[in-house]
């Protein structure tokens, strides 16, 4: 229907200008132009795009009209879409599906192509993208974001490259990076990665170490991410694997002036789909994890902040609480808290820690002794 199509392009125009409006109260969620007129986000991004020149590529409208849409809508409304761009405009027009797999599929590039065949503002659409799959996705995302950037590097195109050099470019530099003689502190947005190196073990180093990390999460960068830690330091908190990041918390507990630091950290990152990218398996933790167990185990005072982290967490992919409520059973014993914790725990995980089950029945015996 032509006046459809119309309408469509009104708002898109009005999309692009960002004077378009949505309705979060429906799902999926609607699209309004100016003029009253409503569209589901992801079919209207789906025209948008269908109706552009791979040759003449609109790079920076199309990046516009994006994060226009998902500012009013949101990455997870159109995140399929674009998924499905990648397939069509870079997967399927440049590469020959070499092992079909749906969780691992090998893909070679066309006999006769090389990087110069490929428009390079479709290789930066592409990278954009992966970007907003590492950004606004939930953390298995980053499963699609390292798919696009597999076939990027095959190409032989230097686009990643540049990224894992520089990040995106959208981070001023004195959020991403920071460094003096007693700390140095890094950061790369497009891979969702934090360095931190303690030069110097003082308290101003910590500081200035949590306070950046803290800059970072309320600056757009990815809400999943990992942090790789250096520091002659090394404590941890018991029962907890002996990861960097359980190390950089722990550290920062020998200064009590940081406390209100850690407690911001956690407070800004308590997210139940968000985790530490370098934390897999039976060691999976929610961001702010460590954080949060860290003020526990030091003080009753921050009980409150582990009943919500306890209340929050994904007890279905993750574990690592069940054992840090052992470690804390261990230091406090069987006390109104640690019951409350553990009716959370047992609230919000796949199965409690057998050796914490056997802990609690000693020391309810000694108890009743």
């Amino acid at each position: 229907d032509d006046d459809i199509l119309q309408w469509a392009d009104t708002c898109i125009l009005d999309v692009l200008n960002g004077i378009a409006l949505s309705d979060n109260s429906k799902y999926p969620i609607i699209v309004i132009s100016k003029d009253k007129n409503s569209f589901v986000a992801p079919q209207l991004l789906k025209y948008y795009l269908s109706n552009l020149s791979s040759e003449n590529f609109p790079y920076d409208d199309v990046i516009i009209f994006c994060e226009n849409l998902r500012l009013i809508t949101s990455f997870n409304e159109i995140d399929y879409t674009l998924k499905e761009w990648v397939k069509i405009n870079l997967q399927e027009e440049y590469f020959d599906c070499m092992k079909e797999d749906e969780y691992s599929p090998l893909f070679a590039l066309k006999s006769g192509l090389t990087v110069n065949d490929v428009p390079n503002k479709i290789i930066k659409f592409a990278c954009y993208i992966s970007i907003c799959h590492m950004k606004y996705g939930p953390s298995y995302a980053t499963v699609s974001a390292n798919k696009i950037f597999d076939l990027i590097n095959q190409l032989g195109s230097d686009e990643v490259k540049k990224l894992k050099k520089f990040g995106s470019g959208k981070l001023p530099k004195e959020i991403s990076e920071y460094s003096n003689s007693m700390v140095d502190c890094k950061s790369n947005d497009a891979f969702a990665t934090i360095k931190i190196t303690i030069r110097d073990e003082c308290e101003q180093s910590y500081k200035i170490a949590l306070g950046f990390i803290i800059s970072l999460m309320k600056y757009d960068f990815p809400k999943s991410y990992s942090i790789a830690f250096k520091s002659k330091c090394k404590e941890y908190l018991p029962e907890l694997p002996k990861h960097p990041v359980n190390q950089l918390f722990t550290n920062a507990l020998a200064y009590s002036n940081l406390y209100s630091l850690i407690e911001e950290y956690a407070k800004t990152t308590m997210n139940e789909h968000e985790w530490y990218t370098n934390l897999n398996d039976e060691n999976c933790a929610m961001t702010s994890s460590f954080a949060v167990f860290a003020l526990g185990i030091t003080s009753e005072k921050y009980h409150n902040l582990l009943c919500d982290y306890l209340e929050i967490c994904d007890g279905e992919h993750q574990s690592i609480h069940g054992k840090f409520v052992y470690a804390y059973t261990k230091k406090y014993g069987i006390t109104e808290k640690s019951n409350e914790l553990y009716s959370l725990l047992s609230e919000n995980i796949q199965e409690i820690p057998r050796k914490l089950v056997k802990l609690r029945t000693k020391l309810y015996t000694k108890k009743g002794n």
